[in-house]
């Protein structure tokens, strides 16, 4: 997959990610913590939420959050 080219329902994996996705979410619902749709879009909380959100699918697909550089603060 080329780099910045968007995921396509034909993508190989597609379905899987999709699933974990979904597994994530709602997981995280159970715990009581919200995701993105949870609160408005593009205020602070909405970032934190976010990036609370990609830690969490990256810790699903067995990596390592705290092994990424840090985010630039986009605020």
């Amino acid at each position: 997959m080329a780099d910045n080219e968007p995921t396509k329902p034909d993508y190989l994996l597609f379905d899987e990610m999709k699933e974990v996705s979904a597994t994530v979410r709602r997981t995280r619902s159970a715990q009581g913590k919200k995701n993105p749709e949870d609160v408005p879009f593009g205020t602070p909380e909405w970032i934190e939420v976010s990036t609370d959100l990609m830690r969490d699918m990256c810790v699903a697909m067995g990596g390592d959050p705290d092994a990424w550089p840090a985010l630039p603060n986009i605020e």
